[in-house]
């Protein structure tokens, strides 16, 4: 372990090569009327070197109510603001937890500054259907910061689940699976499943592949699904669910070319695709298992759709591996080059 993450990442505040995150579980509730979410997030961390005193995270304007060590209150110490890197937070390590190969557990509860750099709250005017309002995230590079106190730096990856509450009208998606022993909309398709007493919708997820804090996603919003195969769905507003099936329809095509190239099944399980509203600001989003695509590609007649064979090359060349710091960060971008090209040959694409 202590091997795996022996370079310092100049963009992150985070200690990875004495103690490291191997395992996240958040539990959040979304907030239309006052633009936040509010909730937890637990880390398990494990020592990498004996005699640690602090473990530290990453932050950006997070308002954070406490902090929990292994079920007991924690001390922690907040440093003064960095105009681009946020608030460290350094949580000390009771002294009986710091040896090498112990794990332990620190809980923030803690809620989000309304400007949160990774949360793009959309009035109902911005959205195709112009009813309800729609949240997505946008992590790369460092804005995950701004999302829970984590380690925000891509070489530092760790499983993650999550329980989020919702408006009952409102469908969450995550960039990971539906949780199988949960009432879900990823698998119903309903965002009627799991009500709560107070009228609202809960939806579980679950991520079994060791993921990087960037690529932690949410949307929430009034959506619909069609599927294209048993691993591939799309989801959109209902104004423009069946015009994007149509779009992406070739998208398991791309999923199995990719993997005769790599010689590397797709280890993400599912590969969906969410069509944003119109004032979504990007091309797409690799988030693994939820692509976020613009609808400025459904031009009706698949001749954008290879931006999916883009997005779909980097579950291999960048979700999978990955830059170790955000130094190197343009290796993602590069490395997936051929891979979206010979993807695009093998199915009839011109880039």
């Amino acid at each position: 372990m202590k091997d795996i993450y022996n370079k310092t990442d100049l963009s992150s505040f985070s200690n990875p090569n004495e103690v490291v995150t191997t395992h996240i579980k958040l539990d959040w509730d979304i907030d239309f009327d006052n633009q936040t979410i509010t909730g937890s997030i637990e880390h398990i961390l494990k020592v990498v070197v004996s005699n640690t005193s602090h473990v530290h995270f990453d932050s950006s304007k997070l308002i954070i109510q406490d902090v929990i060590v292994n079920g007991q209150a924690g001390k922690y110490t907040t440093a003064d603001p960095h105009p681009i890197l946020g608030t460290k937070i350094s949580v000390l390590i009771p002294s009986d937890l710091r040896v090498a190969g112990v794990s332990f557990t620190v809980q923030f509860n803690y809620s989000l500054n309304r400007n949160a750099s990774a949360m793009q709250w959309l009035p109902a005017t911005a959205t195709k259907g112009l009813q309800y309002p729609f949240l997505f995230t946008q992590s790369q590079a460092i804005h995950a910061r701004s999302l829970m106190p984590c380690m925000d730096s891509p070489g530092i990856k760790s499983q993650y689940t999550a329980r989020v509450t919702a408006p009952s009208w409102c469908t969450v998606l995550m960039s990971s699976l539906a949780d199988n022993n949960s009432n879900n909309a990823y698998v119903s398709g309903s965002s009627n499943d799991g009500t709560t007493s107070n009228g609202k919708s809960v939806f579980y997820w679950t991520q079994p592949v060791p993921t990087s804090a960037y690529l932690i996603a949410l949307a929430a919003g009034r959506l619909e699904s069609r599927e294209i195969s048993a691993r591939v769905r799309v989801w959109a507003e209902p104004e423009v669910v069946d015009a994007a099936h149509f779009e992406f329809s070739e998208t398991e095509l791309f999923l199995q070319a990719a993997e005769q190239l790599t010689g590397c099944p797709y280890l993400w399980h599912r590969y969906d695709i969410l069509c944003l509203p119109p004032s979504f600001p990007y091309g797409g989003m690799e988030n693994p298992c939820l692509t976020f695509a613009t609808p400025t590609l459904l031009a009706g007649d698949k001749s954008l759709a290879d931006v999916i064979a883009h997005e779909i090359a980097h579950s291999w060349t960048g979700n999978l591996v990955t830059n170790h710091t955000w130094d190197h960060f343009w290796l993602n971008e590069g490395m997936y080059r051929w891979l979206v090209s010979a993807v695009c040959s093998m199915t009839s694409y011109t880039l």
